[in-house]
């Protein structure tokens, strides 16, 4: 996990402002604005994903942090007292060397994007398909995901299985 580059990140509430907020003493700010209400944080973690074919880096995005270790980022921020961008929580590093069965996208730019992610003691052998030479595997349902993101998961799939 690279806590260099935080584990969180929130944006300014007030309409049209992309900027980051930050935390300082018991609020957040923004650079350009008063914020009047407390922003929504969500979970942006970069890794290393590593198995016994080789590592790859990865992102996890907010829907498969919350899925693994039961707290949404906003309970991590304000009830459990976690503000530090570049101090990863305990039970955040608590899932460094579990085996994890993810689902996983490929974006433009060739980074990739870990959308849901679930704890597993054995992964399910892959079946062989003779007519396109690739090899599937019963996936799990992605949460909230349409027709066009399952197509990418599935070319994602299998680009990562020819790599």
């Amino acid at each position: 996990m690279h806590d260099y580059r935080g584990w969180f990140y929130a944006n300014c509430t007030v309409p049209n402002c992309l900027n980051k907020v930050l935390p300082e003493e018991d609020t957040f700010v923004c650079a350009d604005h008063v914020m009047k209400e407390a922003p929504t944080f969500m979970y942006y973690l970069n890794t290393v994903i590593t198995d016994d074919t080789g590592s790859i880096e990865a992102s996890f995005f907010n829907d498969s942090l919350t899925h693994l270790i039961g707290y949404t980022c906003n309970q991590m921020m304000i009830e459990k007292k976690n503000r530090n961008p570049k101090e990863i929580p305990p039970v955040i590093k608590s899932l460094t060397g579990i085996q994890l069965l993810l689902t996983v996208n490929i974006k433009p730019n060739g980074s990739l994007g870990v959308d849901s992610a679930q704890k597993t003691s054995t992964i399910t052998p892959t079946t062989p398909d003779s007519k396109t030479n690739t090899s599937t595997r019963n996936q799990p349902e992605s949460i909230g995901k349409n027709k066009k993101q399952k197509t990418g998961e599935a070319k994602a799939r299998k680009l990562l299985q020819h790599a």
